[in-house]
């Protein structure tokens, strides 16, 4: 609709343009582009969750590392010979 040309005017609003392409192209016509956008968003929705889980991994014991490491640290400073 926003890149119509402005001398003939084929949709006002969205209802208008989903009876037009049911009449015209029929059930396929609202489909039409849906593979190629699935075909963008299965990768991505892989990585997202892929990542999310290795992170939720490591977050029980992250903070159980980083602990141990303040320790070991603050022993090296106050024992330092």
């Amino acid at each position: 609709m926003q890149v119509q040309n402005p001398h003939s005017i084929k949709y006002n609003g969205t209802v208008q343009s989903l009876k037009y392409i049911w009449r015209t192209e029929g059930l396929q016509g609202l489909f039409k582009g849906n593979g190629t956008n699935c075909a963008r968003i299965v990768p991505n929705s892989a990585v997202k969750f892929f990542s999310y889980e290795e992170a939720s991994k490591y977050a029980t014991v992250l903070p159980f590392l980083l602990l141990l490491m303040f320790c070991l640290f603050l022993l090296l400073v106050l024992f330092r010979a």
